[in-house]
């Protein structure tokens, strides 16, 4: 598995492209996770991109196979993006799709504001606007905060209540197992790093300055955001749609049934100009 020591961290990422080989170089599409995940849960997307595109699935700084930079390492917002520019850099990438969630979609958007030359297209999934006090009073479970439960409890038993809390939860018990397993790899000091990073954002701030074309993609409701405020988002942004799926109630679609998803989005870049 291919690693690049960048910024002094060892990045991990997945490369594939499955395109055919007489056709040259294909346009690269960056499959970029959020929260205490990786690379890994978009593995199902692979199929419907690689045929055409370079797809990259990179894992943030400390999650999935990427290292783990110690318990004094501070998260930032800037510092992410740096990785992850950096990433692009040394694997020669002068444009990109990005395909985000959470706070891998807003990661991708802080750069297509300032980067535009390099960002071809911005698909976000199933945005928040941002980690606001109603979230973070969910996620800190019966404790003080947010990070005080995910340093008692541990990584992935947080992700199973607060998920069984959010309704997030799917009801396949091997599914849910995976998902809370693979969120689980992550040490407890990295969550609470990125949580901090997760307080630190609002979309609808940064949105108005992106000029790249944009899909946003969500669920009718959920517990943190709706196809109301998912509209407002789409709003903001000079050219961008939106696509509403009105049977999606979980926040996580977009691991847990990439077939109905990941068709949509490879229409919308093919539709750019791939």
């Amino acid at each position: 598995m291919p690693r690049h020591v960048l910024n002094g961290a060892a990045l991990h990422y997945s490369d594939d492209d499955f395109s055919d080989a007489w056709t040259g170089p294909q346009p690269a599409v960056i499959l970029l996770h959020g929260f205490c995940r990786s690379g890994e849960l978009w593995r199902g997307w692979v199929p419907h991109l690689a045929r055409r595109y370079r797809v990259i699935r990179p894992d943030l700084r400390g999650c999935g196979g990427s290292s783990d930079p110690g318990p004094e390492y501070e998260y930032t917002l800037d510092g992410l993006v740096a990785d992850l520019t950096a990433l692009l850099d040394t694997l020669h990438i002068a444009d990109v799709h990005f395909i985000g969630e959470g706070l891998g979609a807003v990661m991708s958007t802080i750069i297509a504001t300032r980067e535009p030359a390099r960002v071809r297209s911005l698909t976000l999934l199933s945005l928040p606007t941002r980690v606001g006090p109603s979230m973070q009073d969910i996620y800190r479970l019966e404790y003080a905060t947010w990070q005080e439960a995910l340093a008692q409890v541990g990584v992935e038993t947080w992700w199973r209540r607060a998920r069984k809390l959010t309704g997030d939860l799917t009801g396949n018990a091997a599914l849910d197992n995976y998902l809370a397993t693979q969120v689980g790899r992550t040490p407890v000091h990295v969550a609470v790093g990125l949580s901090h990073c997760g307080t630190s954002w609002d979309l609808a701030q940064i949105l108005p300055h992106v000029t790249a074309p944009i899909l946003l993609v969500g669920p009718e409701q959920t517990l943190f955001t709706s196809a109301e405020q998912q509209s407002q988002l789409a709003s903001l942004a000079p050219h961008a749609q939106l696509r509403v799926y009105p049977e999606i109630r979980q926040q996580f679609f977009m691991y847990t049934d990439p077939d109905l998803f990941a068709p949509a989005v490879a229409a919308f870049i093919d539709g750019v100009g791939g």
